[in-house]
């Protein structure tokens, strides 16, 4: 079995708001690198005219920032071990 230590990141904006919960948008495709994945989630804030984002490290691999009304998360996670399955499971 293979062993996989690459790492992929994605972006989470998410409304700052006790009406509403959950993510108002996130990345659709994993990116290579955090840094990636930070401009895109810039991005959509440059396009919302929100302001510049404050960011802080919270964990290893975690970037959480807030700009009014939304909290940005850049995360990552480890690639799957192994080779890809053959058939997709089914959840419906």
């Amino acid at each position: 079995m293979q062993q996989s230590n690459q790492r992929v990141w994605f972006a989470v904006l998410l409304i700052d708001s006790h009406f509403a919960q959950g993510a108002f948008r996130r990345s659709q495709r994993a990116h290579w690198s955090a840094l990636d994945a930070r401009e895109e989630l810039n991005g959509w804030v440059d396009a919302m005219k929100l302001g510049p984002v404050v960011w802080d490290e919270l964990v290893d691999h975690m970037y959480v920032g807030r700009v009014p009304g939304y909290f940005a998360i850049i995360a990552s996670l480890l690639m799957p071990k192994g080779l890809a399955p053959l058939e997709q499971p089914s959840f419906g």
